[in-house]
């Protein structure tokens, strides 16, 4: 069970409070664990054991210290507390061996074009499964905060998945590595481009929230938000979420207590979280069909299926704190049938390397920028294998990349406006080659005519 102080309250109140709590909980059980991360913030606790595990089944959902049992009540009380939730990765679920063939050869994606050092650093962290360092060689975080590491000298990054300062990720097809590379390779792409305008540099900061099954918590992802915070961060690459069905009652209460978290920690101190609008999920999908009693209704639509933190930009706190992403295809003119749209939540979609038919299902892919491409022996013009990756995750990572290049110049010290930001990436042309990835501007007459076609025959 994950408790928060509010903000608003005494030290005094939420201590008198916490002892009633736990006194209460006990009667299910005893309180095995009491934790908290004390250097990141001191007023996030984790409960566990038999008594906190029977209060919320039995109670069904949690809320904030001044509300009953089963009704988040928003703050009124001296804290929020709610049920720890596993999340996955999403794009686990997705995972394929498919690849494409283009007639190009691939882009240098090691390409040092010169950098300009200034005090216009912008660090992101990047929470997901960690980061194999082979990957991604440049960028590492230098004279950040480390408030949890036990030692600092040679270590960058924390791992909260096993609460150590191992950062390396551990993941079978190294998922973090992969978005960590998405984020470098744009940053490299519009560095080399930039003739009037120079960019300031940026800092990579792992931030290991998922194990080596794809799997975390939310109390880790709770966690890593203080942690960035607390590390000077400005920008979080968030290529993770969880869908609210599982259990209504108290994933509703999960989602209260991320948004009040979110709302402290992002608007407090300027920072921008770059999510992920989510992936299909077969099996999470019939939960949401047999909830809702619609075995027809398109499980991808935020507006009826909530998948966090994405559809937290609807909160008026949170609008320009939050950008949302997901995959489209120019040559289809569609969402990714695989990934989730919304009129109201989505801000941009980037335009997929290839779109891939594999046992009729339609993968929107982007080239995977850790596993090198193939030259193919053909008769005539030379071809190219291009290994992908497919998900919302990847698509994610490309906005970051693109946003964090001059992030520094756009924002500086100034309150964040989404909007005037992504029409500003807007005017860079994207780089020829390497990893493809177009951004496409939310207020397109493209974009609206995709948004329009979803809710269409072509998604049953």
């Amino acid at each position: 069970m994950i408790i928060w102080k509010n903000p608003d309250s005494s030290d005094a109140s939420f201590s008198s409070w916490l002892n009633k709590f736990k006194d209460s909980i006990k009667v299910f059980g005893e309180i095995t664990d009491s934790a908290a991360c004390q250097n990141c913030d001191n007023d996030l606790l984790l409960l566990s054991g038999p008594g906190p595990q029977a209060f919320i089944q039995q109670s069904g959902s949690g809320g904030s210290g001044g509300s009953k049992p089963g009704t988040p009540g928003g703050g009124g009380g001296p804290a929020f507390y709610c049920a720890n939730l596993r999340i996955d990765v999403p794009d686990k679920f997705l995972n394929t061996d498919s690849f494409a063939i283009f007639s190009q050869a691939p882009g240098n994606s090691s390409i040092n074009p010169i950098m300009h050092p200034n005090s216009n650093t912008t660090t992101i962290a990047v929470f997901d499964t960690g980061l194999d360092t082979g990957v991604v060689r440049k960028y590492f975080v230098q004279g950040v905060s480390q408030s949890c590491l036990l030692d600092t000298k040679s270590q960058y990054g924390w791992n909260f998945a096993y609460n150590n300062n191992k950062t390396l990720d551990d993941y079978p097809s190294r998922h973090g590595s992969a978005v960590t590379r998405f984020i470098v390779d744009q940053v490299l792409q519009y560095e080399s481009n930039s003739v009037s305008t120079k960019g300031g540099t940026i800092n990579i900061l792992p931030v290991k929230i998922f194990d080596s099954t794809g799997t975390g918590s939310l109390y880790n992802i709770l966690c890593g938000i203080a942690y960035a915070a607390n590390s000077g961060v400005k920008i979080i690459n968030a290529s993770f979420g969880f869908y609210d069905y599982t259990d209504t009652a108290i994933n509703a209460v999960a989602a209260v207590l991320m948004q009040n978290y979110m709302q402290y920690y992002l608007v407090k101190n300027n920072m921008l979280m770059v999510a992920a609008a989510g992936n299909d999920n077969t099996s999470e999908d019939s939960i949401y069909h047999a909830q809702i009693g619609n075995p027809l209704a398109n499980p991808r639509n935020l507006d009826s299926n909530y998948f966090y933190p994405a559809c937290l930009v609807k909160d008026s706190l949170l609008k320009n704190n939050l950008l949302v992403v997901t995959t489209v295809s120019t040559s289809t003119n569609q969402v990714s049938p695989l990934q989730n749209f919304s009129d109201s939540i989505v801000d941009v979609g980037i335009n997929c390397d290839a779109v891939l038919d594999s046992v009729n299902v339609i993968y929107y892919s982007f080239m995977n920028p850790i596993q090198p491409a193939t030259k193919v022996s053909v008769n005539g013009p030379p071809q190219y294998k291009f290994y992908t990756v497919t998900g919302s995750s990847f698509a994610t990572p490309i906005v970051t990349g693109k946003i964090a290049a001059y992030y520094s110049l756009f924002i500086g010290g100034n309150v964040i406006n989404k909007a005037a930001l992504i029409n500003k990436i807007m005017t860079f042309n994207p780089y020829p080659i390497g990893i493809r990835g177009t951004l496409l501007a939310p207020n397109s007459n493209f974009t609206k005519k995709i948004r329009n076609e979803m809710v269409g025959s072509r998604f049953p």
